[in-house]
């Protein structure tokens, strides 16, 4: 079902426009209403024949979208990972199931964060090809870190398979690709790489050289980290405890802060405030951290003012966009300025392909053309 606004609106406030020094152009919106009828728990972007856009329901039901048409069809439905916690766990994560999905649509990744358990998905045929658990250990505390990306011609999952150990398999095999080896030979926690920190969200960069992983250590505190992710592959095993490509570049009260790629080398984290890491300067004001894992250490850290700070991070691969309070917000990563606002719509995901934002919301999907 597609229907069209019946009418062509200007969606952006015009003091917006005016602080932007803007235009106001008009656009029209699509909405689509999901297909199964029970309301959307998570939805991906694909780049696959006929589809754009794989949306999850509270059943269990993954459908497949294609936004230009507006045809859905039910994919297959599973069972969606349990909320599984230790006795006296405290809860500093939204806990919720989330999708993931390989750009071909071919494997969904369901994992349920503040939870242990998740689960990779055959699309094409609707079996669930193997199950994800971590060890639990203070699992409500973070997202379940999981993360899709390519390394040649595979498809790799990078998970969580103990509170302070990352692995990645091949996604649709299962088989081990970071297994270290201790000196004797044998598998296990080396105490020369031991990692006192909880891996949390996950976010891969678009050609998939680096990692970042927006977890926290004891006091507690949070912690960006960064690694490259080929090295981890083809040259060191330990590349993501304490490999020569490791960087920590931003230190918060808060972990599992939103975050988005724009390029392999512009990571973007909005932080309600962190600390200078030498000097351990608090910098209070609300911003966007733009953070470079391939620049020296020593290098000019870059930030851009906002108010208010962004709930979620996107982007079309250009600009960076911000969404809070259902609005959204585009800067500009090189001057910091903003690029577009709309006071009224709240993407949820960027289809890249079609330049188009979505909103999935409850049944409703809410599709807009990018600026």
């Amino acid at each position: 079902m597609v229907s069209w606004v019946g009418s062509t609106q200007d969606h952006r406030g015009a003091a917006e426009c005016r602080r932007a020094g803007l235009g106001s152009p008009l656009v029209t919106d699509t909405r689509l209403i999901l297909r199964t009828g029970r309301p959307a728990l998570d939805a991906a972007a694909v780049s696959a024949d006929g589809l754009d856009l794989v949306v999850l329901d509270d059943c269990g039901d993954l459908v497949g979208v294609d936004l230009g048409t507006g045809d859905q069809r039910v994919l297959c439905r599973v069972e969606l990972p349990p909320l599984r916690q230790q006795p006296g766990d405290r809860r500093f994560t939204p806990e919720g199931v989330r999708l993931s999905v390989t750009a071909d649509a071919a494997l969904a990744v369901l994992v349920r964060d503040g939870g242990r358990d998740g689960i990779v998905v055959d699309l094409a045929v609707g079996t669930v090809l193997r199950r994800l658990v971590n060890d639990g250990h203070h699992c409500a505390t973070v997202r379940f870190a999981a993360a899709l990306t390519r390394h040649g011609d595979r498809r790799l999952l990078v998970h969580r398979t103990a509170w302070n150990r990352l692995d990645a398999s091949d996604a649709l095999t299962g088989e081990l690709l970071t297994g270290r080896a201790l000196p004797d030979g044998s598998a296990g926690k080396d105490p020369e790489h031991d990692l006192d920190y909880f891996h949390g969200s996950l976010a891969i960069s678009p050609g998939g050289r680096f990692v970042a992983d927006g977890g926290w250590m004891w006091t507690p505190i949070g912690i960006l980290r960064t690694w490259s992710l080929p090295d981890w592959l083809t040259r060191n095993p330990w590349e993501s405890e304490d490999g020569p490509s490791v960087r920590q570049s931003v230190l918060s009260d808060d972990w599992d802060l939103p975050m988005t790629w724009v390029t392999d080398d512009l990571l973007v984290l909005a932080c309600p405030g962190d600390w200078d890491d030498e000097e351990f300067e608090q910098i209070p004001a609300p911003h966007l951290r733009l953070v470079d894992p391939a620049a020296p250490e020593d290098a000019p850290r870059r930030r851009i003012p906002v108010d208010p700070l962004p709930t979620a991070l996107l982007t079309d691969g250009r600009l960076i966009l911000g969404t809070v309070d259902g609005t959204a917000t585009a800067w500009d990563p090189d001057t910091g300025a903003v690029a577009w606002h709309w006071s009224d719509l709240a993407p949820t995901v960027i289809d890249h392909r079609g330049r188009r934002a979505v909103r999935v919301d409850g049944t409703t999907i809410t599709v807009r053309d990018l600026p």
